[in-house]
């Protein structure tokens, strides 16, 4: 974990996140700080990459998945 990675000290506290939702494979669902809109919250990958694009194709394939399911669960 790189130094001052406010994503990754979240990651990190999981077990002690009150705002923890669901933990995925490869992300950590999180209700957000700030809920401008019912239901904000915030999908937060496990692996420190800046970009998307950093990610090996399966693992982007892997987190697509987990969005798609956290924003159905949000939805519903």
């Amino acid at each position: 974990m790189p130094s001052q990675c406010i994503m990754c000290e979240r990651v990190a506290q999981r077990a002690n996140n009150p705002h923890l939702i669901h933990e995925f494979p490869r992300s950590t669902l999180l209700v957000g700080d700030h809920q401008f809109h019912k239901g904000y919250c915030l999908l937060v990958l496990k692996d420190h990459v800046r970009e998307m694009h950093e990610l090996p194709p399966q693992v982007a394939r892997d987190v697509i998945d987990e969005l798609m399911q956290a924003t159905r669960a949000v939805v519903t």
